[in-house]
């Protein structure tokens, strides 16, 4: 799994800046912070005005669904598993383990097209290079679907990423091959959490895609992460549609995401836009306040901003 992976999630801070604008009632301008740091929560207030209802928290759904998409990258293909025998078995990660049991349905003697497997996640760390540490459990029925692609059914999912736990259902494709490892999960919904000391966050995601892809010849990664959320924080009300209209891509030589654009469109209609820029260290933020199709602000911020 690569690691550059989650500096992408930088980006989805990029959008708590919808609530941390200055300007607001009374016909009054709307502006930007100049600096990134100003977009970020720290008191759970997410800056003097809350303008547009929810989208502030676009920056952890699409962190969450990144982590959820990379982390379980760590997972074997469907086709990986139906050659292993039907004993428990354990899978290591860079340090801590992943221990499957199966339930063999069909009594075959082999993992096969509609076993229920359940991979225990053992403080697993999939990459040495980054800090990721996954607990808890996937239980999952394995689905054909030709030769390409290994997909299962995920029944139940208990999973904590790094203190946010991921409970809920869908697909989840995984396809590794010569030349690329691509990982894709679909369906909902999808519940998270975490806590802090702003208070308990719970967000409710449908109408999931979260996806990564890395190529291995080239060194390039993607992703990909849509969905329909709500939910509640800090006694915010969380409504908002998150859309990735074209998939961000990091290259070997950058730090960041060099293409690539999001949309996030709140309950009352207001919509923030960030757009990785070509430098691989900057996006582009633009922000309709009040839905009416006019861009109220933009500006550029660095990933070194947010950090």
């Amino acid at each position: 799994m690569k690691t550059d992976l989650f500096k992408t999630t930088l980006i989805a801070a990029m959008v708590a800046g919808m609530a941390a604008c200055g300007g607001g009632g009374g016909g009054g301008s709307v502006s930007l912070p100049d600096d990134g740091d100003d977009l970020l929560p720290t008191d759970g207030t997410f800056g003097s005005v809350t303008m547009l209802e929810g989208t502030a928290y676009t920056s952890q759904a699409v962190a969450q669904l990144v982590a959820l998409a990379s982390a379980t990258s760590v997972l074997p293909s469907v086709n990986a598993l139906m050659a292993r025998e039907v004993p428990p078995f354990t899978e290591n990660c860079a340090t801590g383990t992943i221990d499957f049991v199966v339930n063999d349905v069909d009594g075959d003697g082999e993992i096969s097209v509609g076993d229920v497997v359940t991979a225990n996640f053992n403080n697993c760390q999939p990459d040495a290079d980054d800090d990721t540490r996954i607990n808890g459990s996937l239980e999952a029925t394995l689905v054909e679907d030709g030769t390409t692609w290994g997909e299962s059914t995920i029944e139940l999912m208990d999973l904590n990423i790094d203190g946010v736990t991921y409970n809920g259902s869908g697909r989840l494709r995984l396809l590794q091959d010569a030349e690329f490892f691509r990982n894709e999960f679909t369906g909902g919904p999808l519940e998270t959490s975490f806590s802090s000391s702003a208070g308990n966050f719970l967000m409710t995601m449908n109408e999931v895609l979260a996806e990564v892809v890395n190529n291995d010849a080239t060194g390039e990664s993607k992703f990909v992460a849509d969905a329909r959320v709500s939910g509640t924080f800090a006694g915010a009300t969380l409504n908002f549609v998150l859309t990735t209209l074209e998939d961000f891509a990091i290259l070997p030589t950058l730090d960041g995401p060099s293409s690539g654009e999001l949309e996030s469109v709140a309950g009352d209609g207001s919509q923030l836009n960030v757009v990785a820029q070509s430098d691989g260290d900057t996006v582009s933020v633009s922000l309709d306040d009040n839905g009416d199709g006019t861009v109220d602000a933009i500006d550029e911020y660095t990933y070194d901003q947010l950090d």
